[in-house]
């Protein structure tokens, strides 16, 4: 087999310097040294002594509307349907820079303007998915929920125990704005923990 002199040639960021047995002593741009096989050299399957992948090609920074408008599918209906990672909740959610937000709102920032302190971002299309600009609207979160799609247990008129939810027996919860309970099973259940605590 015929030797190939690679002595004084460069690949990518090595220079051979001199053999080193069967592969080839090399000086990286780096600075570093490296032993390199000269088919790996000749075929540019070996081009740094490992700095290539370390130093990863930087990626021109995109703007969050160009990021926004790269994912989404358009509908029929107008909505701009996230195609990134879907939260369980059904909201589309991406990164900016080390932080996870929900894709409706850096839409709404980014195409509308600032939400204002303490407000929502409705979906007027009802679809969780959507981040179409013209889809959304601050509100307050008393407003939201009032918009929101009320679930089959809101149409029940009476609790599991039979007491009706009427207005002086219905109480509304404070850490989840909308679900509302029983008054009257609420005193008797606090009444038994206090019996059971006594005993």
């Amino acid at each position: 087999m015929r030797l190939i002199d690679l002595k004084g040639q460069t690949f990518g960021r090595l220079q051979v310097l001199e053999r080193s047995g069967r592969k080839w002593l090399c000086q990286c741009g780096c600075g570093s040294t490296s032993i390199a096989d000269g088919r790996d050299l000749r075929h540019g399957h070996t081009k740094s002594c490992g700095c290539l992948r370390r130093d990863p090609k930087p990626r021109a920074p995109q703007s969050i509307a160009e990021r926004i408008k790269r994912r989404i599918d358009i509908d029929g209906n107008g909505c701009w349907n996230w195609t990134g990672f879907i939260h369980p909740n059904g909201y589309g959610c991406f990164s900016i820079g080390r932080r996870t937000t929900a894709v409706h709102r850096a839409s709404y920032l980014e195409f509308v303007g600032p939400i204002p302190a303490g407000y929502d971002i409705d979906h007027l299309c009802r679809n969780r998915r959507c981040c179409n600009p013209a889809h959304l609207e601050a509100v307050t979160r008393a407003e939201n929920v009032r918009r929101a799609p009320r679930p089959k247990y809101i149409l029940k008129t009476h609790c599991v125990h039979g007491h009706p939810y009427d207005e002086a027996n219905t109480g509304w919860r404070k850490d989840r704005p909308g679900a509302r309970y029983c008054r009257a099973c609420s005193v008797k259940s606090a009444f038994q923990q206090r019996k059971q605590k006594a005993a």
